[in-house]
């Protein structure tokens, strides 16, 4: 794990990466229902919506569903709140010490 963590930390340093720790004490969150990747490409006439689970992948492509897919995610970014995420870099050091 503490190589993971390292990554991690080597990652915050990019300009499009922002990592956030969910305390289990925060409760239920947006993120809890599954990850999803919203597409923007030049020549598609509209976003495309990919999920990726265990059963398999699939692209969303209804309007509707990639209007769902955005609200999710807005509603996922006004969640988010520094105050409720440690840095990683505290993680690497908890972990360092629990070793």
């Amino acid at each position: 794990m503490r190589g993971q963590l390292e990554r991690l930390l080597e990652l915050t340093g990019q300009p499009n990466i922002a990592i956030q720790v969910v305390p289990f004490a925060a409760g239920p969150h947006p993120g809890m229902e599954g990850a999803f990747t919203i597409l923007t490409l030049p020549d598609l006439a509209h976003d495309v919506v990919y999920v990726e689970g265990p059963a398999g992948s699939i692209y969303l492509e209804e309007q509707d569903d990639v209007r769902r897919c955005t609200m999710h995610f807005a509603c996922s970014a006004r969640w988010r709140c520094p105050r409720r995420s440690p840095p990683i870099s505290s993680l690497l050091r908890w972990r360092s010490t629990s070793d």
